[in-house]
């Protein structure tokens, strides 16, 4: 048959139209709240579309709440960056009776954000568009064409309304279309009777066939009638028909799938040729199916070209509107309103796992049962907080009715419950919870409890004896246990039967003021399970001491006589309870809470509790702040505040110093001090105190660098490098002492006040007996000014010092910055290495010392001990430095400390004695630590050259302090990860620090370089062997030389 292509007519396709069952909708809601949650990762999901469609409809696919589960999502297989690239190993069957369509489902978790998502660019991604080109591509889809069945839907879920706005896409590629070569016909119309005959009977004897396959017209046996796809193309006859499962029932449209069967059939044809298509259609007719409406027609296949351009795809489905766009449905008409009420009720619980809580199990709180003893003030409102946690099981046991009085105060009843005398309270409280919630079920029992001290008559025995039973059985059959009555005797038979049963109990109680709200603990009978000693919690700060809930007591625990009438003979406002409105709202609101805290403990009703452990600190920011559970982190934040003031005081004073001189800079240094350390011990808050330690930070290292350098510019020669260690002396004093002083003035603040008090009389001396640095005036062309000074000093030592006279160099001196210490290759890596060597000294000995207080059980002893090893420590230095040289001294102490602080982590605690082992390893450690950094001083202004010395040290200064800052939270992390992780830190950084230092040169007895090409040599090694001839230790903010001449 020819055609002009005037005449050339293609086939129509009709779009399928998707419905979503109101399942799907609930399934999805459950899915998004409890699995996908935040993530926008896509879900793969499935339809069904049925072949029977008696209404001559559009194609339809309808997905319900099966959609979701029924498939394992192909995502979980493959990396977010690579979702391109979806392995093709989905395979399914389809029955006569429906077609399965695969999909994508992607939710966005903003409106905004599924507006803004690139449709284009999703219609043709690897997990829809591209997916069926790669299934035809790669030949799967001859094997398996249900792959070719695909569509992809783009989402936003709003819960909160119940709106869910969707577009769906079924992705076709554009360039799939055939010439008809015959007109579409039924095959009743258009086939022989014989060949009907074939095609129906194939199709009834076989229990499922794929949604597209080949059928032989001829009727010879064994040849099977129903063929593969690849037998079409392997081994073409006339007597072939390729068909193809409808769910079309639109007599001149096939349904959309065909186009990309017929791109299938397209790409794999090496020759054009003409083929007859069957759209198998299923109908019913007097109870009998038949396949006679399925259409047929003939089509002209030529081979696809291959193209170098991307693959371009169509699909979105249109609106009500008959345009491209999104569609919304609205279930809150569709839903059941007891369903929509408990969806609304779970649905803030489940956002608490979306980003705050992931691991809460609201699904044990939903399922707890809970007995609230009391349905008055406190009843109400502790039944009111659990239901919005979700609890469904909520049972009232009361003995009295609702008055007038009670409605204002108790939130579950209304007026019409005093009427005519007035509802039981159990009654009207379950009444209530079910027009609040009809989800709620429970018991509501009128009971008297018995009580001791109020007796009862023979006649009533048997009541009482029915009102134990039915107590005991209620408080057996419910896992919570709410005390909430009015008289302290009433509590007593709940409490015992709660103990007995092992329930856990959660006793509320008010005054005028004043409430009680508390959890009973839980007593054992097996040996197995015997209280254990109390111990620091590892995931606390410190301060805080654990008790084992089987160490807890109860309401009647500190009773020295038994509970007796407290309501018998009492005028009217001690018979009711007077207290407060709003208390009971916060007391009931703590014992749901208190209760549900428990609930969600992995131990329940023996899961722990802590109390402040104040038998060495009676007084401590930890109790005055509350640093516990979510804020114990701001202990250890004081003391990084403090650390990072040193950062800061660091470049201030360094340049304060060089402005107005080291006298007044350490006379600023300890005013300063002093107000703000007396004022921080009144600090009204954390945050307070942290900022006033900022401060104090600064200043003390302000303090310790001014008087360091008055020190080094007094002093000249050997004596430099002596009076370098021996400045050190004083500080570790001072640190013992501060143990010392901590055990004579307990409480932090005193502390505090009795450390800064003293300075006042420190800064009166300051004033009198600390004199300017001479080498500043002179610098500063202040020459009568030092002269006085040294004419001082000399009448002090007996020594002439007339006759001289003194001229500062006022040679220009170039400018130098950090920069330049990266110019050279040789500096550049002994810069980075110094760096590195400070960092480690400063992070190592500040590690140690913060938390020295942790090694054994006394604090006290642990700092007395640190600070007594680097007395001998300096010593040794001395020596060292004069006899043995730096670098291998520095190296040692650094190894063999770096290695005993590796050894702590591996010995066990609690098994020696005292800890002794790890008590002698850390002041070993301790010991080397400070040593090498008495060292590093030294090593760090001879190793710099003169140009730079300023800028090499103090930058080597700035990364000491921030060691010192990452130092302070080392603690921190030992808690919330393990106890060896702090040490296993300290030690790695220094065994590293300490081959490192390998690297450098020896100074000791050799001319130290004055500018960068000299360090440059004196680096790689050259000019060895040179005397020293001048002493070579400057501060980093001595930088000027003075000249003499008679």
């Amino acid at each position: 048959m020819s055609s002009t292509p005037s005449d050339v007519k293609f086939l129509k396709f009709a779009q399928i139209q998707a419905i979503f069952e109101p399942s799907f909708w609930y399934k999805f809601r459950d899915y998004k709240l409890n699995v996908l949650q935040l993530k926008q990762a896509p879900i793969s999901i499935e339809g069904k579309a049925h072949l029977l469609n008696t209404a001559k409809l559009p194609p339809t696919l309808r997905l319900d709440g099966d959609s979701i589960e029924t498939i394992e999502s192909l995502y979980a297989k493959v990396e977010a960056s690579d979702r391109h690239n979806i392995p093709l190993t989905l395979e399914k069957t389809a029955s006569c009776f429906e077609l399965t369509y695969t999909g994508i489902l992607e939710n966005h978790n903003t409106l905004s954000s599924f507006k803004a998502r690139d449709k284009k660019e999703f219609l043709a991604s690897g997990a829809v568009g591209d997916f069926i080109f790669k299934a035809v591509k790669t030949g799967m889809a001859i094997n398996n064409p249900s792959v070719l069945l695909r569509f992809g839907v783009q989402m936003y879920a709003d819960l909160k309304k119940n709106h869910f706005y969707y577009w769906i896409c079924f992705p076709s590629v554009v360039d799939c279309t055939a010439p008809l070569v015959s007109p579409i016909q039924t095959i009743a119309e258009a086939l022989p009777k014989n060949q009907c005959e074939i095609i129906s009977n194939s199709l009834l004897s076989a229990a499922f066939v794929p949604p597209a396959f080949v059928l032989s017209l001829t009727n010879v046996a064994p040849r099977p009638f129903l063929l593969t796809l690849k037998e079409f193309f392997t081994a073409p006859s006339r007597d072939q028909i390729v068909c193809f499962l409808d769910s079309s029932g639109q007599k001149d449209a096939p349904a959309w799938p065909l186009r990309n069967f017929i791109y299938l059939l397209r790409y794999h044809s090496k020759v054009p040729r003409t083929v007859r298509i069957v759209c198998v259609r299923q109908a019913v007719k007097e109870g009998v199916r038949t396949f006679m409406d399925s259409l047929t027609f003939l089509l002209e296949l030529h081979p696809i070209a291959p193209s170098e351009s991307p693959m371009q795809f169509i699909g979105w489905s249109l609106n009500e509107r008959g345009k491209a766009g999104p569609r919304l449905a609205n279930l809150n008409k569709q839903m059941d309103p007891v369903k929509l009420a408990e969806a609304a009720l779970d649905l803030n619980l489940q956002l608490m796992r979306w980003r705050l809580v992931p691991e809460i199990d609201l699904l044990g709180i939903k399922k707890a049962k809970c007995l609230l003893l009391g349905a008055g003030t406190l009843g109400c409102n502790v039944a009111r907080a659990l239901l919005g946690w979700g609890v469904r099981h909520i049972s009232f046991v009361d003995n009295g009715v609702v008055s007038m009085s009670n409605p204002a105060r108790q939130s579950l009843y209304v007026l019409q419950d005093c009427l005519p005398m007035g509802e039981k309270k159990a009654i009207a409280a379950g009444a209530a919870m079910k027009k609040i919630f009809p989800g709620s079920t429970g018991s509501y029992i009128s009971l008297s409890i018995p009580m001791p001290g109020h007796p009862f008559s023979e006649t009533e025995r048997a009541r009482v004896k029915d009102n134990i039973e039915s107590l005991e059985t209620l408080i057996d059959s419910h896992d919570v246990v709410f005390l909430l009555l009015d008289s302290r005797e009433a509590r007593w038979l709940p409490s015992l039967l709660g103990a007995y049963y092992n329930k856990i109990v959660i006793n509320a109680a008010l005054g005028f003021d004043s409430f009680l709200v508390m959890r009973h603990g839980r007593r054992t009978l097996r040996e197995a399970e015997s209280p254990v000693k109390e111990k620091l919690h590892a995931g606390s700060a410190h301060g805080i001491r654990l008790l084992q809930g089987s160490q807890l007591g109860c309401y009647f625990c500190n009773d020295v006589v038994a509970p007796g009438d407290s309501v018998s003979d009492r005028t009217l406002d001690q018979q009711c309870t007077v207290s407060r409105p709003g208390l009971s709202f916060i007391a009931s609101a703590l014992a749901a809470e208190l209760a549900v805290s428990v609930l969600l403990h992995p131990l329940s009703i023996k899961c722990t509790a802590w109390n402040y452990d104040d038998s060495q600190f009676p007084e401590s920011t930890i109790q005055e702040w509350d640093l516990v559970c979510d804020r114990a982190y701001l202990a250890d934040f004081i003391n990084g505040t403090f650390m990072s003031g040193l950062l800061v005081g660091v470049f201030v004073f360094g340049h304060v110093s060089d402005m107005i001189g080291r006298k007044k800079s350490m006379m600023l240094g300890i005013v300063t001090n002093i107000i703000f350390g007396i004022g921080s011990a009144f600090s009204p808050s954390v945050e307070v105190l942290m900022a006033l330690r900022f401060v104090v930070g600064a200043t003390c290292i302000g303090l310790f660098t001014c008087a360091f350098v008055i020190i080094m510019e007094f002093t000249g020669g050997k004596w430099r490098t002596i009076m370098g260690v021996l400045f050190q002396f004083p500080f570790s004093v001072g640190y013992m002492s501060l143990s010392l002083l901590a055990w004579l003035v307990p409480g932090w603040s005193k502390l505090l006040l009795t450390m800064h008090l003293p300075m006042v009389a420190y800064a009166i001396a300051s004033c009198y007996f600390i004199p300017e640095s001479p080498r500043w005036l002179l610098n500063k062309h202040r020459i009568e000014e030092a002269e006085v000074i040294l004419q001082r000093i000399g009448d002090f030592n007996k020594i002439q010092v007339q006759g001289q006279k003194m001229i500062p160099n006022s040679s220009p001196h170039p400018f130098f910055s950090v920069l330049d210490l990266f110019r050279f290759p040789a500096i550049r890596l002994m810069t980075v290495n110094m760096w590195y060597n400070w960092f480690t000294n400063s992070f190592v000995y500040y590690g140690l010392s913060l938390s020295g207080g942790s090694l054994v059980s006394d604090v006290y002893l642990n700092i007395i001990l640190g600070g007594l090893v680097e007395i001998p420590a300096y010593v040794l230095t001395i020596f060292l430095l004069l006899r043995k040289g730096r670098r291998l001294s520095l190296s040692a102490f650094e190894i063999v400390g770096g290695a005993c602080l590796l050894i702590i982590a591996v010995v066990p605690r609690d098994k020696f004695a005292f800890d002794w082992p790890i008590v002698v390893l850390a002041m070993i450690g301790k010991f080397c630590i400070t040593a090498s950094f008495a060292i590093i001083y030294i090593y760090s202004s001879e190793l710099f050259p003169t140009v730079v010395r300023s800028i090499g040290v103090g930058s080597s200064s700035t990364c000491a302090r921030v060691g010192g800052v990452i130092a302070s939270f080392m603690q921190l992390l030992g808690r919330s990860t393990h106890e060896a992780v702090p040490v296993l830190l300290f030690g790695a950084t220094a065994l590293v620090a300490g081959f490192l230092t390998l690297r450098f040169p020896e100074t000791n007895n050799r001319k130290l370089p004055e500018t960068l090409e000299e360090a440059e040599s004196f680096l790689k090694g050259e000019n060895v062997g040179l005397p020293q001839q001048t002493s070579p230790f400057y501060s980093n903010m001595v930088t000027e030389n003075v000249r003499t001449e008679d």
